[in-house]
């Protein structure tokens, strides 16, 4: 191999090495928007899941108290039965 092959040879691995290396931090790049979505999502995850369960207490306690309401009213429509029959 000559002197003149040898430089371009030299060459041509200094620009494959700088491609490479662009790459490289291309990739760490996009890890690093990947990792920083990740996170994202599992902090709305979590602020959603305890909405959601808020929501549901919320929700139990209120049927529970029309669940009293209901039984209340069918212990006085019992009542007003017996009374009139």
């Amino acid at each position: 191999m000559s002197d003149n092959d040898q430089h371009r040879l030299e060459v041509l691995l200094e620009d494959i090495n700088g491609k490479f290396n662009l790459v490289l931090e291309g990739h760490e790049a996009l890890r690093k928007d990947i990792q920083d979505t990740h996170q994202q999502l599992n902090e709305k995850i979590d602020i959603n899941t305890s909405l959601i369960r808020t929501v549901h207490d919320s929700l139990k306690t209120e049927i529970q108290n029309v669940g009293e309401k209901v039984g209340g009213h069918e212990s006085r429509m019992q009542q007003l039965e017996r009374r009139a029959a």
